[in-house]
């Protein structure tokens, strides 16, 4: 379970304008509280985090060879995956955007959500799924408490993005798993015909829109509701041009 304390101090340093771009991460028994203090030094801080001591600096001397370039050894976080992103040129810039529409900061230390965790809370709702939508078998799960334990998912991912980068693939990849997943489970589960399951998946599935408030996704979630009931008139008047010709 994520929780944002566990890493507050390192998110809103990086928020901060810095020139960190060296860095390790130490990794510490849980039940070592002292703080590494014989690592001081100007252009040197450290943060604690549960993995360990994250150690980041401005520069790299003799005396901190051991710090990695973090342009090229990124630092792994269960959650995170701290980064430094080259400078761009405009032509770069101009290129990359085509491919992402939006693009991390430039030339300076970032978080960014790791592909991995999104991954890991995707086989979590597959394997909820797996384990409640049994074809043949009545489920112990209403649709109301499936849908809810999948938006809390989602919740425990927008708690972990709402601070740092998130590429909007990622978020695309997710939210269409999810919607695609809960309505398998309603049809196989609970017997619901597929388009009243989309139209289920459009009302009260969540979702994942890092950076949005929370008035945002609830108009996205309508947009997304509408789309589907106008799909459902256009299939239904194509069904009926069938009929009478």
């Amino acid at each position: 379970m994520y929780k944002e304390e566990d890493y507050r101090s390192l998110i809103w340093a990086l928020r901060q304008r810095n020139t960190y771009r060296y860095g390790a991460l130490l990794e510490l028994a849980p039940d070592v509280p002292s703080e590494p203090t014989h690592l001081y030094a100007r252009g040197i801080k450290w943060f604690r985090v549960p993995e360990g001591w994250v150690i980041l600096g401005t520069h790299q001397e003799k005396r901190w060879s051991w710090l990695q370039d973090l342009r090229d050894q990124p630092i792994h976080l269960t959650p995170f995956l701290l980064t430094w992103t080259s400078e761009r040129s405009p032509k770069q810039e101009a290129q990359l955007l085509k491919e992402e529409r939006s693009l991390p900061l430039a030339g300076r230390l970032t978080l960014q959500l790791t592909g991995s965790y999104v991954k890991s809370k995707l086989a979590l709702l597959g394997e909820m799924a797996h384990r409640h939508a049994r074809v043949g078998t009545v489920t112990y799960r209403t649709p109301a408490e499936f849908t809810a334990a999948v938006n809390e998912v989602t919740r425990e991912l927008a708690q972990a993005s709402a601070h740092v980068w998130v590429w909007p693939d990622m978020t695309r990849g997710y939210n269409k798993e999810v919607q695609q997943l809960v309505r398998r489970y309603l049809v196989s589960a609970h017997g619901m015909p597929l388009q009243e399951a989309r139209e289920y998946v459009g009302r009260w599935v969540s979702f994942w829109m890092p950076g949005r408030t929370v008035v945002e996704i609830a108009a996205a979630r309508q947009a997304y509701g509408h789309s589907q009931a106008v799909r459902l008139k256009r299939r239904r008047r194509r069904s009926r041009r069938v009929v009478l010709s």
